[in-house]
């Protein structure tokens, strides 16, 4: 899974935006599946 993030600066040079913290980690190999079980709980599908 990729996520991508971005940083922005107005002009003058006030950043805005961070990293994103997960609300859980998991290990590579599970997280396609926990991102699909998560996703399932948010509509209440099978």
């Amino acid at each position: 899974m990729n996520l991508t993030t971005a940083v922005f600066a107005d002009r003058e040079g006030t950043v805005y935006g961070s990293k994103l913290v997960p609300d859980e980690n998991v290990p590579v190999e599970e997280a396609l599946d926990r991102a699909v079980e998560w996703l399932r709980e948010q509509v209440g599908g099978p």
